[in-house]
């Protein structure tokens, strides 16, 4: 079995030069890329913020903040297919 610190390394390693997704939430590029996380409506969030995002309490500033950045991503979306289905 191949340590987590080798597959990031051999990751690497075989990305280089290529672009890598950068979370909208910490805007990090995530280790292991596109496999550290999930695409929202065309936007990628890492797993270490989501995992954050799940774990936080509603009352929390920081919850607050990453909250507003995904309802950011969410209705900019809404208004760009608008504007697609006008054209």
């Amino acid at each position: 079995m191949v340590s987590i610190l080798k597959k990031e390394q051999v990751f690497e390693e075989a990305n280089a030069g290529n672009l890598l997704p950068k979370c909208i939430l910490c805007k990090e590029v995530p280790k292991l890329g596109i496999a550290d996380g999930f695409l929202l409506i065309g936007q990628f969030v890492c797993s270490g913020c989501e995992q954050k995002l799940l774990t936080l309490n509603y009352d929390d500033p920081a919850y607050n903040i990453m909250v507003q950045k995904l309802k950011e991503v969410i209705y900019s979306s809404k208004k760009s297919s608008r504007q697609l289905k006008k054209e």
